[in-house]
C-alpha cells in the first residue's frame, strides 16, 4: 500500500535504535499473536532492520556526492583559466572589440566560471577561431599546443561531468530503495504499536506502553538525515 505519512520524524540511527526497542517489545508479548504480531512478523522485522542497517544515511551519500561536485567544479576552473588564456591571445591579434573578427569570440565567455554546461559548448567554438587563426597567434606568442590543450580539458571536463551525472542518478535510486527499506521498519514497529494498544484498549497501564514512539511534535524533532516516504510504495506485510 501506498506510505501515507510525509515523512518518518526520526533520523535513521534513532529509527533502528528504537527498532530494537520495539522488537523486544514484541519478542515479550506474544498474546499479540492474534494480531499478526507473530513469529513469521518478527523474523521479517529482524531481516528488514538488517537490511535497512546496510544503507548509508543522507549524510554520508551527500559527502561522496560533494567529492564529485568539487572534481567538476575543479575541472571547470582550469577549463575556464584556458578559455580567459585563449580570449588574451585572441586579443593580441584582434585588439579592436567592434571589430567583426573580434566578435567571433564567445562575448559570454566569462559565464563559464560558474556554468560547466556553458564551458563545455564554447571551447570547440574557441579552438576552433583559435586554429583558424592559429598563424597569427602563433606570431603573437601563443604556442601552438595551446589549442590541443583546450581539446584535452573539454575531454576531461566531459569524463567528470558524465560520472557527476551518473552520481546522482546512482543516488536517487538509492534514496528510493533506502526509503522503502526504512519505510519497512517504521511501519512494523506502528504495526507493533497498533496491535498492543488494541490488545490493551481497556488497560491504560499496559496499553501506554504501547504509545507510538515518535515525537509528539515534529517540529521539534531533529530533522537530520529524516526519513521521507511521502512517496514510497510499499508491499503488504
Amino acid at each position: 500500500m501506498k506510505e501515507e505519512t510525509s515523512g518518518i520524524p526520526v533520523s535513521q540511527e534513532k529509527l533502528l535504535n528504537i527498532a530494537d526497542d520495539w522488537e523486544q517489545k514484541a519478542k515479550a508479548h506474544p498474546e499479540l499473536d492474534e494480531y499478526g504480531i507473530n513469529q513469521e512478523f518478527i523474523t521479517q522485522f529482524e531481516t528488514d532492520k538488517a537490511a535497512a542497517r546496510e544503507f548509508k544515511t543522507a549524510d554520508e551519500v551527500d559527502k561522496e556526492t560533494a567529492v564529485f561536485t568539487a572534481n567538476k567544479r575543479r575541472k571547470n576552473k582550469e577549463c575556464y583559466k584556458w578559455i580567459k588564456t585563449a580570449h588574451l591571445h585572441y586579443e593580441k591579434v584582434y585588439p579592436d572589440k567592434n571589430s567583426p573578427e573580434y566578435k567571433l569570440f564567445p562575448s559570454d565567455y566569462a559565464r563559464a566560471n560558474r556554468d560547466d554546461v556553458h564551458t563545455a559548448n564554447i571551447i570547440p567554438d574557441i579552438t576552433k577561431l583559435l586554429t583558424d587563426n592559429q598563424g597569427a597567434l602563433v606570431k603573437k606568442g601563443m604556442k601552438i599546443e595551446f589549442i590541443a590543450q583546450g581539446t584535452t580539458l573539454l575531454s576531461e571536463l566531459q569524463e567528470v561531468q558524465m560520472q557527476h551525472k551518473k552520481k546522482l542518478e546512482d543516488d536517487e535510486l538509492y534514496t528510493i530503495k533506502r526509503r522503502i527499506a526504512l519505510s519497512k521498519v517504521y511501519n512494523a514497529i506502528n504495526q507493533i504499536s497498533q496491535a498492543g494498544k488494541l490488545k490493551y484498549e481497556n488497560d491504560p497501564t499496559i496499553g501506554d506502553y504501547f504509545d507510538t514512539p515518535w515525537p509528539k511534535d515534529n517540529k521539534k524533532a531533529s530533522t537530520n538525515n529524516t526519513v521521507n516516504t511521502q512517496t514510497v510504495t510499499e508491499q503488504p506485510r
